[in-house]
């Protein structure tokens, strides 16, 4: 009968708790755990769950108003579409959508910006880009985007990756295997670095072919292209595998001289080079210079000698008339002198 009596008073309380739980969930319709039901201390879809008597609503109203998709006085009414953010509590319009969406010509949310738009307001006009998008020149749809780390860009895209890295589409962030310089994949090598190679385990046809440069050069080899090639020897080997052993450094006072012939052919064309690019310019410089000189300046010399010549000659003949001039003038003046004495004696006899 104790025990009964005990659950009889227990139920009550139990309802109690079962109610203000359903009443917690309903307001946001999602468990944000216990609340106030009169909206007077805690309301989960008030912003910073500040709200209180205070305000039109005797039960109290958020002050500062409605998280995301909620509206109302007291902000226990949705929003009308999935995509909103905020809207009016009296209108069945969207004015602020979720990232990736504007409210468009229906004002419901459901027109989608631009694949590289964090936000926008129309389908040309993005608010904010995504990561390694931007808008520049004039455009504001975040067609631009920078290049990627590990990334060779043509035209705002990832067209090939540097040394090390693969997968473009991926913006080139996914190493190459350890033993490769240059990959496509994960298992797939194109160059390897020094002491692997692709191909067949120890070139035996019948063992594990892979291309993930893990297979080893012999010992001898530094670099090879397969296990019985070797491109570069230790020092002290030689041959195809590096087998055959050098004789009192025969192989190396060889790789000396081969060296120093390839530097001397080096230096001596670069000679060459330099000494013809000199007579080159020696040769024209003569040929200007003798383009303008000798026949040039005789010419000159000798029209001006005969000008001078040709003027004195004219001064001198000038001069001679001028004086023949004269000396007639003197006889026909000497000429009538007499016949005027002549006269004068006639008279007077």
């Amino acid at each position: 009968m104790c025990k009964m009596n005990g659950l009889i008073t227990s139920i009550p309380a139990l309802v109690v708790c079962i109610w203000i739980v359903l009443r917690s969930r309903a307001v946001c319709e999602m468990d944000t755990g216990t609340i106030d039901p009169n909206c007077e201390a805690d309301c989960a879809c008030c912003k910073d769950r500040d709200c209180g008597p205070r305000g039109y609503f005797p039960e109290g109203n958020c002050y500062i108003g409605c998280i995301d998709g909620y509206r109302g006085g007291r902000c226990n009414r949705k929003c009308d579409y999935p995509e909103c953010t905020e809207c009016p509590d009296s209108s069945y319009r969207c004015t602020k959508c979720k990232a990736g969406y504007y409210p468009g010509s229906s004002y419901n949310c459901s027109s989608k910006c631009p694949t590289s738009c964090k936000t926008c307001t129309s389908s040309t006009y993005c608010t904010e880009c995504i990561d390694e998008y931007y808008n520049a020149n004039g455009f504001n749809d975040c067609r631009y985007r920078y290049c990627p780390l590990h990334c060779k860009c043509e035209h705002n895209a990832c067209v090939s990756c540097e040394s090390g890295y693969y997968g473009t589409s991926s913006s080139c962030i996914s190493k190459c295997p350890s033993a490769c310089d240059d990959c496509s994949s994960q298992d797939t090598c194109s160059t390897c670095k020094g002491g692997k190679y692709n191909g067949y385990e120890f070139d035996i046809t019948d063992r594990l072919l892979l291309n993930n440069c893990t297979h080893r050069c012999r010992d001898n080899c530094i670099t090879c292209s397969s296990y019985n090639n070797c491109s570069q020897c230790v020092p002290g080997k030689y041959g195809m595998s590096c087998q055959n052993e050098c004789e009192n450094r025969i192989c190396q006072i060889e790789d000396s001289k081969q060296t120093a012939i390839v530097v001397m052919g080096v230096i001596i064309t670069l000679l060459l080079l330099v000494v013809i690019s000199l007579i080159a310019v020696i040769a024209v410089l003569k040929r200007r210079s003798t383009d303008k000189s000798p026949k040039d300046a005789g010419v000159s010399f000798e029209s001006k000698t005969s000008s001078s010549i040709v003027g004195h000659r004219r001064n001198e003949d000038s001069y001679s008339a001028d004086i023949s001039k004269t000396s007639e003038y003197e006889k026909i003046e000497s000429i009538q002198g007499q016949e005027h004495e002549y006269g004068h004696i006639s008279s007077a006899v």
